[in-house]
């Protein structure tokens, strides 16, 4: 187990006790709500993760992943997705407060209170699922945290198999694990290896064709040999 695992764990217990605390409704609500965000937030954020990166400069990464472009694209789609979800966040947030009015009553009833409160744990503890595919699936996108995320007991678990989720982000998970691969890889040089994760990302249509023809007008992207991986997936 690693720090990722414990972050995990923590979540969970969290959640569930928040939900406890909540009650159903109110749990029941943030639950459907989060998933809902989650999934949309996923199909939302390409517009604005393609402004980020081919608006604002590339991070100057360290270590194995210093000058790979692909994470750079990767670290903004993180980014854009969380951007996303904050912004649906703030209408769930509304919602919620109307709700919390209803559970107030409800839990003041000692005879609906209880069982509310312990409907409610079990549904927090599910949402706790929920945050920690996000958290994981997010640090799974940053060059210093994804190592982690492979090397971690319970978060690959998670990202492969969370009902619905799982199914959703699949092809950007592959391109995550493929990516890590290739950079971990000690018999590939920079270029090489830079080619082969550019290829990654355009073959998961993670990058399209025409951002990466502006990277490439912009400077942002300089390998030889680019434009033959681009064209390959030029139709």
């Amino acid at each position: 187990m690693n720090f990722i695992d414990w972050i995990i764990l923590f979540l969970i217990f969290f959640c569930a006790l928040n939900g406890f605390r909540k009650g159903l409704l109110s749990s029941v609500v943030t639950f459907v709500g989060s998933l809902f965000i989650f999934i949309i937030a996923f199909y939302l954020k390409n517009p604005i993760s393609i402004f980020l990166y081919e608006k604002l400069p590339f991070f100057n990464l360290g270590g194995k992943f210093a000058g790979i472009y692909a994470y750079n694209i990767l670290i903004y789609e993180a980014i854009s997705y969380l951007l996303t979800i904050f912004l649906l966040g703030i209408i769930l947030k509304i919602v919620n407060k109307i709700t919390g009015i209803i559970t107030f009553v409800i839990n003041s009833t000692i005879i609906l209170g209880i069982p509310s409160k312990l409907l409610g744990a079990v549904v927090g503890l599910l949402q706790g699922f929920i945050v920690s595919f996000v958290l994981v699936f997010v640090l799974g996108m940053i060059g210093s945290t994804s190592g982690k995320v492979t090397e971690s007991k319970y978060g690959n678990r998670i990202l492969e198999s969370t009902p619905i989720l799982s199914s959703v982000i699949g092809d950007t998970y592959l391109s995550i694990k493929e990516v890590y691969d290739i950079v971990s890889n000690p018999n590939l040089n920079d270029e090489v290896a830079n080619l082969e994760s550019i290829d990654v990302l355009l073959k998961y249509e993670i990058l399209s064709v025409k951002s990466a023809k502006k990277l490439t007008e912009l400077d942002k992207i300089k390998i030889p040999g680019i434009n033959n991986i681009i064209n390959k997936y030029d139709k």
